[in-house]
C-alpha cells in the first residue's frame, strides 16, 4: 500500500521496477550517476571455511560468476529463475532486468579493495561503524581463478568445477 510517508529511496531490484512500473514512484536517478560501477552484490563467507574447505568456496563463487556470464545471456530464463527465489511475479522480474537500460552487469564479479575502502570510510564517517580496517575482508584469490569460458547452456555454469 503506497501512502505518500517517503520522499525518496534507493532500493534494490525487482522493489524498484515495481514502484515505478505501478505508478507509484517516479525514478530520480539511478545509483550509478552517484556512484559508477556501484557493487551491489557480494559473496561473503567466513574465513574458517576458506581454510578448510577452499575447495567448496571455489565452486560457489566459479559457480555464482559463472551463472552470471549464463544469465546475460539469458535473461528471460534468468528472470524466471529469479522470480522463483525472490517471490515475484516473474514479468516484474523481468521488467527489472530489461528496463535497467544495460545497468545490470554480469561480469563485474571481482571484489574492489577499493570501493570496500570507500564504503567503509563512508560508514566511519556516518557513525555506523567505529573504525575503517577492511584488512583480510577482499579475498580475490577465487573470483581472479574463475574460468568464464564456454557458459551457453545452464548445464555450464557448473562444468569443470
Amino acid at each position: 500500500m503506497v501512502t505518500g510517508s517517503l520522499d525518496a529511496y534507493y532500493v534494490g531490484e525487482p522493489f524498484a521496477a515495481q514502484s515505478l512500473k505501478n505508478g507509484s514512484a517516479n525514478l530520480l536517478f539511478n545509483v550509478e550517476e552517484v556512484w559508477p560501477s556501484f557493487i551491489c552484490n557480494l559473496v561473503i563467507v567466513k574465513q574458517s571455511l576458506i581454510e578448510e574447505e577452499p575447495k567448496i568456496v571455489e565452486r560457489f563463487v566459479n559457480g555464482a560468476v559463472r551463472s552470471g556470464i549464463w544469465a546475460e545471456k539469458h535473461p528471460d530464463e534468468a528472470g524466471e529463475i529469479a522470480a522463483r527465489y525472490w517471490s515475484q511475479p516473474a514479468d516484474l522480474v523481468q521488467y527489472a532486468l530489461h528496463a535497467s537500460g544495460g545497468r545490470t552487469l554480469y561480469d563485474q564479479y571481482l571484489p574492489r579493495i577499493e570501493e570496500m575502502q570507500e564504503i567503509a570510510d563512508l560508514m566511519v564517517r556516518y557513525k555506523l561503524i567505529d573504525n575503517n580496517k577492511i584488512d583480510g575482508l577482499v579475498d580475490q584469490q577465487f573470483a581472479k581463478n574463475v574460468d568464464t569460458g564456454h557458459v551457453e547452456a545452464i548445464e555450464d555454469i557448473f562444468q569443470g568445477n
